[in-house]
């Protein structure tokens, strides 16, 4: 159980009407707040490709039931993850966004209750303060948790660091936005630790993303005579697709000296 009392519970959800609602959203490319008012969808919104990865990854894995999302915005990802979930034992979708009911007109948890979403908790606060706070109150783990928060390589790397924390051995962390260079960067970091590794990933948005091989290839040999810039700009936009998912397959028994190259 949490600690604290939420600022928001929803109701039952429905998965046609979830649907039928992603569906509207892209088609019209706009959503609509708690008072009838719309918004223009934002380019940088979860798109269908991206909304299809992470239903799909979901539906595919049946013992994911408990989530964690930081950054609802305008709730996309949330009905997405919670139209896989709704239905299964135990599913219960955790919400952190400190802006959802300001920046964000309270968009996300409306689409939320249109399709009927009983499992969910909405927190209105930093997720650099409320991860720390759930790994504290020992709460029980989580089967999937969703990063789309603040994408500076800082907040990116703090939200993965307590995710790992909070997800169970056999859980995954599914980031969004991983063609942003501070956001590959972290990626590219937790690939490389013993107890993670990258399962999946969304369909590229990238043209170029294709010709990685190639890039990589030609870039590695030169890659110290090239301005440090220029190699994370050519390259590490280039190496992951926009969203990618990570699999925590052992507890973390790195030692203190434990270091890799990313």
């Amino acid at each position: 159980m949490l600690a604290q009392t939420p600022i928001l519970q929803g109701r039952r959800g429905d998965v046609p009407v979830t649907q039928a609602i992603i569906d509207q959203i892209y088609r019209e490319r706009t959503v609509t707040d708690g008072t009838g008012e719309t918004h223009p969808l934002f380019p940088t919104s979860i798109d269908a490709d991206e909304g299809t990865f992470l239903t799909e990854f979901i539906a595919n894995r049946p013992e994911i039931a408990r989530t964690l999302e930081v950054g609802c915005a305008w709730g996309l990802a949330s009905l997405h993850i919670t139209g896989a979930t709704a239905g299964r034992p135990g599913a219960f979708h955790l919400i952190i966004d400190p802006y959802e009911n300001s920046a964000w007109k309270g968009v996300g948890v409306a689409n939320l209750q249109r399709a009927g979403v009983d499992f969910f908790e909405l927190w209105e606060t930093s997720s650099e303060l409320k991860l720390p706070s759930l790994v504290q109150a020992n709460v029980e783990p989580f089967d999937l948790v969703f990063l789309d928060g603040f994408h500076d390589f800082d907040h990116t790397m703090v939200d993965m660091f307590y995710a790992s924390r909070l997800i169970k051995v056999g859980g995954y962390i599914v980031l969004d936005d991983c063609d942003w260079r501070s956001v590959a960067r972290a990626v590219s970091y937790y690939s490389k630790l013993p107890c993670f590794e990258i399962v999946a990933g969304s369909k590229a948005s990238n043209p170029l993303f294709g010709l990685r091989p190639l890039v990589g290839s030609i870039l590695r040999p030169i890659a110290p005579l090239l301005p440090h810039w220029l190699y994370d700009y050519v390259y590490s936009m280039m190496r992951y697709p926009s969203m990618v998912a990570l699999k925590k397959t052992a507890e973390d028994e790195r030692g203190i000296t434990w270091f890799r190259s990313f």
